[in-house]
């Protein structure tokens, strides 16, 4: 069952439907599931159990989705984004997500990073995926953007 049945779209449907790519849409809907965190209530909570200042799987499948969202796949992580997912880390005293937070966070911080040096990304489907390795990216920096894409492509599923 998916993470998100029973949760209205007030929170995705902006950042999935958003045609403008706007990063700032992105950064409100980590901002509420940040909320979700610290209080164990919001539209994230919704239908479960969540205590406050516990993070779980749930609740790293939202980052994840919000920051795959179609509309901004192929734009970089922005430093908005990367200091929300700060934030989300800092307010999370409790764990049960397997790992799966830590994963993202630090792909976004690398995405953000690279991206920021002028060095060549995958879009964020490829590099954000619990299924790609950061040290896979090294295709992208050791030769074009071209390469970048088509090792990115490759991986798609």
């Amino acid at each position: 069952m998916s993470a998100f049945v029973g949760i209205s779209d007030e929170l995705i449907g902006a950042v999935e439907m958003s045609k403008s790519g706007d990063r700032d849409v992105a950064v409100y809907a980590l901002g509420i599931v940040r909320d979700g965190v610290i209080t164990g209530e919001g539209p994230t909570t919704r239908g479960r159990i969540h205590f406050s200042r516990a993070l779980d799987v749930q609740d790293a499948a939202w980052c994840a989705r919000i920051l795959t969202a179609m509309a901004m796949a192929d734009q970089p992580v922005s430093r908005a984004e990367a200091e929300a997912l700060f934030q989300i880390n800092a307010a999370a005293t409790e764990r049960s997500d397997n790992g799966q937070f830590d994963d993202l966070l630090a792909k976004a911080i690398v995405h953000h990073a690279a991206s920021a040096s002028g060095l060549p990304v995958p879009s964020r489907t490829i590099a954000l995926s619990p299924d790609t390795a950061i040290e896979s990216w090294v295709k992208c920096w050791n030769g074009s953007p071209a390469r970048c894409a088509a090792s990115s492509a490759a991986t798609e599923p």
